[in-house]
């Protein structure tokens, strides 16, 4: 698999919002279970490579 690298720097602040996380920020269980799940829920099918700057397949240089 190509190595990708983003366009742009990842932004945690709009991540977080977009999937409606309003707890805390801490490195823990509790945390990574909470984000995990609020992911989940709300881009349950969403491809994310757009997020990562990682063009579509069908548009990548070959």
């Amino acid at each position: 698999m190509p190595e990708t690298v983003p366009t742009t720097p990842f932004d945690l602040d709009a991540y977080l919002k977009r999937i409606g996380w309003e707890g805390e920020r801490r490195a823990d269980l509790a945390t990574l279970r909470g984000v995990h799940t609020a992911h989940t829920l709300s881009v349950p099918f969403e491809n994310l490579d757009p997020v990562r700057g990682v063009a579509p397949p069908s548009t990548r240089p070959i």
